[in-house]
């Protein structure tokens, strides 16, 4: 991965949703009229949280909110009440309610116990289950969530084991299938999801090009997509809708910018962006019924700031985040929805470089 550090480590892993650089398409992360945002902050061990009003961000009063220490993931439950936090260094999860009203977040004590450095999250549409991918243990934490209070109870086959180093998680829409990117391996796991269960694909682990970093998954269910952090390229995978086996999609992988480490499927389908933390841009691409991508003949890539490490979209598509590590900002993005284009709206500055986002109704 290069001469990264621990901390600088941590927070490229986070992105990582999402699924994702993701939509944040597991309820309320996504709404289409989204107008709280809440941001990973794991150098300052907290979560800071804005008003979105027509895109815009305004810091809530209050923020950012205490969480555990190298807070780096963040999922938001759908019933828009609760939001859960990855923290990386201290081996937990972090459960926090939401006020409806201020919109500030009030921890709900104890933390919950997941595997060695959970640096990834992701829940079902229904809010009924939570998985958290372990870098440093090489599994995948289970919960269950009550629906009443958000408080989460590991599963009896908790943990699951999984490939070396998982980076990122990828539940599919309509909650079936869970994607593991294992970047030492070069290889996708893949999971059927039963009641919360997660058996292996038969056929699984998948080759999705070198070092797999960040997953992102069309609104249909038919592709997925793996950015090859070491190689300049994206993986595009379409999916067995019968058993989630993934093969890799005829002409890809595609070349993108320097160290792509998120993307993203815009909610329309039609359009791809990745994130690429080397050359500090998005790369953006067209996507036929295939799944190919091909880069926009127009804006093919548009700069945001320095070392971006996540994406996400409302749920409209027509406005998109990215996160800057390096300049400790996030840019606002508008999306020209006939073309795909992105034009740079504003940036928002942060006392510390963030490393996950999720939109909440």
């Amino acid at each position: 991965m290069g001469p990264r550090t621990c901390a600088g480590w941590l927070m490229i892993c986070a992105l990582l949703a999402c699924n994702f650089g993701c939509s944040n398409d597991s309820g309320a992360g996504n709404p289409s009229n989204a107008h709280t945002a809440y941001v990973t902050l794991p150098q300052g061990n907290s979560v800071a949280a804005f008003q979105v009003k027509q895109g815009a961000l305004q810091a809530v009063v209050g923020a950012p909110f205490q969480a555990g220490p190298s807070p780096v993931s963040i999922v938001a439950h759908p019933s828009g009440k609760f939001v859960y936090v990855a923290n990386a260094a201290e081996n937990d999860i972090s459960l926090f309610d939401v006020d409806s009203s201020t919109r500030e977040l009030k921890e709900v004590m104890p933390r919950i116990p997941a595997g060695a450095s959970p640096n990834a999250l992701a829940i079902d549409s229904t809010g009924s289950f939570l998985f958290a991918a372990n870098r440093l243990s090489n599994d995948i934490s289970v919960y269950s969530i009550n629906s009443g209070d958000g408080t989460l109870q590991e599963s009896s086959q908790s943990p699951v084991p999984t490939g070396l180093a998982p980076l990122s998680l990828l539940l599919t829409p309509s909650g079936k299938y869970l994607y593991v990117a294992s970047g030492n391996l070069g290889e996708v796991f893949g999971y059927t999801v039963n009641k919360g269960s997660l058996q292996p694909i038969s056929t699984s682990p998948f080759p999705a090009g070198g070092n797999p970093f960040g997953l992102a998954v069309d609104p249909g269910e038919h592709f997925v997509y793996a950015t090859n952090f070491s190689e300049k390229t994206v993986t595009g995978l379409s999916i067995n809708p019968s058993t989630g086996s993934l093969s890799i999609i005829p002409g890809f992988p595609v070349a993108v910018g320097t160290t792509p480490v998120a993307a993203l499927v815009h909610p329309s389908g039609k359009y791809l962006y990745v994130v690429n933390l080397g050359s500090s841009n998005v790369s953006a691409f067209t996507l036929d019924d295939t799944g190919f991508a091909t880069a926009l003949t127009t804006g093919a890539t548009a700069s945001v700031g320095t070392e971006p490490v996540f994406i996400v979209s409302n749920n409209s598509g027509g406005t998109i985040y990215v996160g800057n590590q390096g300049s400790k900002s996030i840019s606002q993005l508008t999306v020209d929805t006939s073309t795909g284009q992105l034009t740079t709206a504003a940036t928002t500055n942060l006392n510390s470089a963030p490393s996950s986002m999720v939109l909440l109704n």
